[in-house]
């Protein structure tokens, strides 16, 4: 595929595509019935079933754990039943034009939507609760744009097209307007002005923008800018002073001062999940990364082995310490069973080691449920156990929406309680909250015993400000794709930010002189950077396979920073908290602030920051809905990554592993019915890593004719994957808690995938 992939496809006398290779991994075999239909995919041990009904449509899902999604259809061949594998079902009813009136969650709330005479939702109206009203209502014009936006609360944004032309000028919401300026004939935007009043300019070359400067128009706070250049391929060659290469099959080579190498026998094992082959494998095309390193004295490597479907990541120090992470077993649907964390220390690297295992499982909806730990050393082959224990119990009840009941943390139970929108409305037992929304969904105070925060929030949802107990007011500044690019402590410019893209940041430039700026090089990781800058020093990033910043190590082999996290993203260890600088001040502030899947965290409001939604990682939950609606795959609008942290990321805050909504969109794809969203995605995760697969599973399900279908397939592939999470925070053991470290007083404690099941709800469309 494009010039970068060695893969082979085998066709039959009806040149329906029957097998797949690509060097390094497992055949793919795809087997048909007499109707032509795509009845199996497999790969090793691994197959994926799909049955058809008499009018020829999916009826039954079966994965290799045999593990049945059902679906059934009305007269029309609509999805009106959807039953998961534990029992619970999701119903759907329909217009006689085809529109979705209601959607009935697995609890049995009912989410009801008007559609428009052109099949645009109108109104979506959710369970109501108390008083007040709970209608989001759309407006759109004579040529079928939407011009206008209701929220529940009253408050209306209304959008303004530039005359002759379907291009967006302005938008007009409450706290004033996004303007985008000096259009030109084919729509690029070259400036834009946001409603905090940040300018940006931009220059492009065709869809690319090769320059972006931004600068704060009320007093000229800050500037800032990002210049990118491109080869003929449209691929970046630098991104500001920092120069990138590609090898012959167009994969990464080099970044600045460091460079990559591959080996394609270590290539994806097509197991659907990013810790054999998602993440990693989205940038390496045609191989896997072998090893990468920026100097001699420090390197990591990843080591896959297809056959065994098991991953290694090594880091290497020049100091004669070596740290492992490896992930020890991997189940035939691609999830994690098992993983290790080892230090290996001695003058060979091998004399002693420390190791910490970790054991997950996983109920019928492929939820995280159950988290063990044990410990061991090892001194010159002999291995004692330290500790071995319980960590965390995760409760799905029946009907329960993906909404966590139960949560016991090395034996401490906290139980949780939500209302009909899935909002968690308290928390009680070894951690006390209470939550209360604005009549959007977003979060908008959380109290324990500590205290309380308060947010606000925009029109649109961004977070714009936090109110600690202590009365200190944290506030943001967005630019006009509704991205951070500033911070201010009690109205005290604290820093400011340069962003590649939406999702990459480039620079944390500090403004007050309390912290050190930082410049982040991204190389072949699709999330995580691969080196920052602090300070004129380079210091070599060595992240997890799905993004996490695990190590920050310096020039001549110290570990700078050390980052250890539990499953939804909580801080356990940050070895940089405490550190002396270079004056012997005491820093109790991390080195650098990307954490939990390179995510923004703010060590004030203890939120990570995506760049469409607020993430809280003490109860693995988004702190308002998912801005795409249900387009974004799930019945729940708040949980991450259909509770299944460890092998799934969403980086975004938008991304739905079966709906592929918010790519699709982007391509202009028609929108999928519910079955078809998840065979795409059945294709895409069966063959992550194997675009030749995705393309050749697509068209064997007969959607090839929508011919940006496989490509945003492919990209979606490559540059998405998701997470979610239950409700309650994590104490360390023998640590005394409020009972809450993690509430409205601060402190450490511990997201959305499925088919698409509803309407994508209309949303800003220029950022996020």
């Amino acid at each position: 595929m494009n010039g970068t992939f060695a893969s082979k496809v085998f066709i039959d006398q009806l040149e329906r595509p029957i097998r797949i290779q690509t060097p390094g991994a497992l055949d793919t075999v795809l087997n048909y019935n007499s109707l032509g239909q795509l009845t199996q995919v497999s790969q090793g041990q691994s197959i994926y079933q799909f049955v058809f009904d008499s009018t020829g449509n999916l009826s039954q899902q079966i994965d290799p754990l045999n593990r049945v999604t059902s679906y059934l259809r009305d007269a029309n061949g609509r999805v009106t039943l959807t039953t998961l594998p534990n029992g619970d079902q999701i119903g759907y009813s329909y217009s006689p034009a085809g529109d979705l009136l209601k959607l009935t969650t697995p609890h049995g709330d009912v989410h009801q939507f008007t559609p428009t005479l052109l099949g645009q939702v109108g109104t979506y109206l959710a369970p109501l609760i108390g008083q007040g009203s709970s209608s989001t209502q759309f407006g759109f014009d004579a040529d079928g744009r939407l011009s206008s936006i209701t929220k529940a609360n009253g408050e209306v944004a209304t959008l303004t097209y530039k005359p002759g032309t379907n291009y967006l000028q302005q938008i007009t919401t409450p706290e004033g307007n996004y303007l985008f300026q000096n259009i030109d004939s084919v729509g690029r935007v070259r400036t834009m002005v946001s409603p905090d009043g940040i300018i940006t300019n931009l220059l492009w070359t065709n869809t690319d923008t090769d320059f972006e400067s931004t600068v704060e128009n009320t007093g000229a706070i800050f500037s800032s800018s990002v210049n990118i250049s491109y080869d003929q391929l449209f691929r970046p060659t630098t991104i500001d002073q920092d120069r990138i290469t590609y090898d012959s099959l167009g994969r990464v080579a080099s970044v600045g001062s460091e460079t990559f190498t591959y080996q394609t026998s270590n290539q994806s094992s097509g197991s659907g999940n990013i810790a054999t082959s998602q993440v990693l494998s989205s940038l390496s095309a045609s191989g896997k990364i072998l090893s990468t390193s920026m100097t001699t004295t420090t390197s990591d490597s990843l080591i896959l082995n297809p056959t065994t479907r098991q991953i290694a990541m090594i880091g290497t120090l020049a100091t004669g310490l070596r740290t492992v992470e490896t992930v020890e077993s991997v189940d035939v649907v691609g999830n994690i069973t098992q993983s290790a964390r080892s230090t290996l220390v001695g003058p060979d690297g091998s004399t002693e080691t420390d190791q910490t295992v970790e054991l997950f499982q996983y109920d019928l909806n492929n939820r995280l449920t159950e988290v063990d730990e044990s410990e061991y050393h090892n001194l010159q082959g002999t291995v004692s156990v330290v500790a071995s224990r319980p960590v965390a119990k995760y409760n799905f009840p029946a009907g329960s929406n993906g909404n966590v009941s139960l949560y016991s943390h090395y034996g401490n139970d906290t139980s949780a309680t939500y209302d009909a929108q899935d909002r968690l409305v308290g928390l009680a037992g070894a951690i006390t909250r209470n939550y209360n929304y604005t009549p959007d969904g977003m979060v908008s105070s959380v109290s324990n015993c500590l205290g309380t925060k308060s947010y606000q929030y925009d029109f649109f949802g961004n977070l714009k400000g936090v109110t600690l107990p202590d009365g200190t007011v944290i506030s943001y500044k967005l630019d006009g794709y509704n991205r951070r690019v500033a911070k201010l402590k009690n109205g005290k410019l604290i820093e400011h930010y340069n962003w590649i893209d939406q999702t990459h940041i480039g620079d944390v430039i500090n403004d007050d002189g309390t912290r050190s700026s930082v410049h982040y090089i991204f190389g072949a990781h699709p999330i995580a950077p691969s080196y920052a800058v602090i300070e004129g020093t380079s210091y070599k990033i060595i992240p997890t396979w799905k993004g996490d910043i695990r190590y920050l190590v310096a020039p001549d082999g110290t570990i700078a920073q050390e980052i250890v996290y539990d499953e939804y993203g909580v801080v356990l260890i940050d070895t940089s908290i405490g550190r002396k600088d270079s004056s012997g001040i005491v820093r109790n502030f991390p080195l650098q602030p990307l954490g939990f899947v390179s995510g923004l965290t703010d060590y004030d409001t203890k939120l990570v920051h995506f760049s469409a939604r607020e993430y809280d990682p003490t109860i693995g939950r988004w702190m308002s809905k998912d801005p795409l609606g249900f387009g974004g795959g799930d019945t729940n609008l708040y949980r991450y990554s259909i509770n299944n942290p460890v092998n799934f990321v969403d980086p975004s805050g938008l991304f739905s592993s079966a709906g592929f909504a918010k790519c699709f969109a982007a391509a202009n794809i028609p929108s999928l019915g519910v079955a078809e969203g998840v065979v795409v995605a059945g294709c895409v995760t069966t063959f992550a890593g194997n675009p030749a697969g995705i393309e050749a599973c697509i068209s064997a399900v007969g959607l090839s004719t929508l011919p940006a279908v496989v490509t945003s397939a492919i990209a979606c592939a490559a540059a998405n994957m998701s997470n979610p999470k239950p409700p309650a925070p994590r104490c360390n053991p023998g640590v005394s808690c409020c009972p809450d470290p993690g509430g409205a007083g601060g402190g450490s404690n511990r997201s959305n995938t499925g088919s698409s099941v509803g309407p994508t709800f209309p949303h800003f469309p220029i950022g996020q």
